[in-house]
């Protein structure tokens, strides 16, 4: 006795040639399954031209070899003079080992539980 298996086909790029980016990411790698292609482009690890996308679902002209999936090494990220995460907090440095930031005048600080 045997069984069928339906297996959804990849949806292709629309007749503009625009699909989600998590598209093009399966085309290009056929083996991932959908969900740890989409936990890569919300963690910042895929790239179109340079550019981190973290929307999944962004559409976008088929990106051929401009279409880049970065290691999971940590990497330091420059943050210049500060990037306000909060209107009275900015984060200075963040690597895979430490984050500094500047915090405002009176806002407490409380140590995370582990």
């Amino acid at each position: 006795m045997g069984f069928c298996v339906y297996v959804a086909p990849l949806r292709a790029a629309n007749r503009t040639g625009v699909s989600p980016l998590l598209d093009w990411l399966l085309l290009k790698h056929p083996d991932t399954p959908r969900s740890r292609a989409k936990q890569w482009i919300v963690a910042g690890r895929v790239s179109v031209n340079g550019v981190v996308i973290r929307k999944p679902h962004q559409t976008l002209p088929e990106p051929g070899a401009a279409l880049v999936l970065s290691d999971r090494q940590a990497a330091t990220l420059d943050c210049g003079s500060g990037w306000q995460i909060h209107p009275r907090v900015s984060l200075l440095h963040l690597d895979s080992a430490l984050g500094i930031v500047n915090k405002g005048a009176g806002l407490i600080s409380v140590p995370a539980a582990n």
